[in-house]
């Protein structure tokens, strides 16, 4: 597992890693890394300070896997995203150019704040703002266009981009034509709540289907199918991010009100094996685009993501047949209550045993392992 840097408090300097890290040491199951976060600060007088560059180096130096910045401010939630937010070229350039000196991958959360402002500002005169408003609010326009700018910038800078969670087709796209252009240290990922979801969802589960940037209709669905058998998506992540059942559910009449995020560790892999089930993938793909491919982005191979002499034994073992109905309340997560992006939807396929360098940690659905058994795995510079 790699975590990303928006936590309390953002991972942005070598006290707030260390600080994060012991916690992860006592109560890791399975073996983990950690981001470092990058971005301007807010000044009580206004102003937007930048990035320490000692901080930058030290924690590029210490191991952090990667660095992540968001295009995209989260006023409301300051607290996890202070000194981590990047908005518009100017600081795009001076936050590129460090990353880029480290040679780290940069991760960016991409969504031009212009756009999304717009959008909102048009439906705020609604009493009633429904779940169906998300992604019309945040409209794949806003990504495209952040998209476009940072890979102009770090075509400038050289860094190596790499944009998570991309939702939809049109965004992919963005990222062969910068390989046609010669760019080819910028990278793709996306996640399965957008391959195998569209945004009729939101009509059942409304603000529990809340996330940033929002699921996208069924054309944008297809075109990222077809995205990902062009080969132009390198890697599919779970974007785990949990919130309160409270935060969720008082949101139904107002989503702009809703936290941004869902759990979806234990969802992916099933949901991928489905896929491989209905002849939509191989086994082959799900093992590159979800264990290989991450490790060689993030430099973890071959120690991870390959079954070979000297590699740690990481493997997990899936059952084909197995078939069930997602249902929160049965999962491991601390946010199974508001597990209900795919809550009672089938799925074929799921993992039946785990194990982190030999060690059983998982069997039959449920943890076995003990807190404090997955290591921090530091990367070479």
């Amino acid at each position: 597992m790699l975590e990303h840097p928006n936590s309390v408090p953002p991972v942005t300097d070598l006290d707030k890693f260390y600080y994060k890290l012991r916690i992860a040491q006592a109560k890791a199951v399975v073996d983990f890394g950690l981001y470092g976060g990058v971005g301007f600060f807010d000044a009580p007088n206004g102003e937007r300070l930048p990035p320490n560059p000692a901080d930058v180096e030290a924690l590029a130096g210490i191991g952090v896997c990667a660095f992540k910045t968001f295009l995209w401010p989260y006023p409301d939630r300051k607290d996890e995203f202070d000194g981590i937010t990047t908005l518009g070229e100017e600081e795009m350039a001076v936050v590129f150019s460090l990353i880029a000196r480290t040679g780290k991958v940069l991760n960016v959360h991409a969504e031009h704040k212009p756009t999304v402002d717009a959008a909102m500002g048009r439906m705020s005169y609604l009493q009633k703002r429904g779940p169906m408003l998300h992604d019309p609010s945040r409209p794949i326009e806003a990504e495209m266009i952040a998209v476009r700018r940072a890979i102009e910038v770090g075509m400038e800078t050289g860094v190596h981009l790499n944009f998570p969670h991309c939702s939809g087709g049109s965004v992919v796209q963005l990222v062969g034509n910068a390989h046609a252009l010669g760019y080819q240290t910028v990278t793709a990922e996306t996640c399965p709540q957008y391959l195998f979801l569209t945004s009729e969802r939101m009509r059942v589960v409304g603000p529990y289907g809340k996330i940033n940037p929002p699921i996208r209709n069924a054309a944008e669905q297809a075109l990222l199918w077809e995205c990902l058998h062009a080969g132009l998506i390198e890697t599919i992540g779970s974007d785990h991010a949990p919130h309160s059942k409270e935060a969720k559910e008082a949101a139904w009449d107002d989503i702009f009100a809703a936290p941004a995020g869902h759990p979806g560790l234990e969802t992916t892999l099933p949901l991928m094996l489905t896929a491989v089930n209905d002849g939509r993938l191989t086994l082959q793909d799900v093992t590159r685009y979800c264990s290989e491919n991450v490790a060689r982005l993030y430099g973890l191979y071959p120690r991870k993501g390959v079954l070979q002499v000297g590699s740690d034994a990481d493997i997990v073992l899936v059952d084909m047949n197995q078939r069930g109905k997602f249902q929160g309340a049965k999962m491991e997560t601390k946010g199974h209550e508001t597990a209900k992006l795919f809550e009672g939807l089938a799925y074929r396929g799921a993992p039946v045993r785990t194990l982190v360098r030999g060690r059983t940690v998982m069997q039959d659905g449920k943890v076995t392992g003990e807190a404090g058994d997955g290591v921090f795995v530091a990367l070479p510079r």
